[in-house]
């Protein structure tokens, strides 16, 4: 899934050096509103939130960064996940996934990358 970036987005230090969207991997529904006063920073491709920034250094994002190819692995094979993503979204889907996995792992990982040391720089930790 691409995460696209809000004209806020685009200007904030969390999303410097990505191109307009950011590769992501999920497969849930969940969404929220915005808490008041937030920056809506990313959504989804269909308008919901994806992303917001409260005040200068607080961030919320309801995708996953922290995502290792051993996480994807067991995501879309451990057994009792595979048939709860085959019976939620269907098979055809799943298979999708699994081949999207290992075509878009190595953007997501560069992505991942670069938001992490981002969020590190802004929290002077880096």
């Amino acid at each position: 899934m691409r995460i696209h970036f809000t004209e806020a987005g685009h200007k904030d230090p969390l999303y410097h050096n990505l191109p307009d969207y950011q590769q992501a991997f999920q497969w849930h529904d969940d969404c929220f509103k915005l808490p008041k006063g937030a920056i809506e920073l990313a959504c989804r491709t269909d308008g919901f939130n994806q992303a917001f920034r409260y005040g200068q250094h607080a961030y919320g994002l309801q995708y996953h960064v922290e995502l290792t190819e051993d996480m994807l692995d067991r995501w879309l094979h451990d057994p009792s996940l595979k048939k709860e993503f085959i019976d939620t979204y269907g098979t055809e889907v799943y298979h999708k996934a699994e081949i999207e996995a290992v075509d878009l792992y190595p953007t997501y990982a560069a992505h991942s990358t670069i938001i992490l040391e981002n969020f590190f720089k802004i929290s002077k930790l880096f």
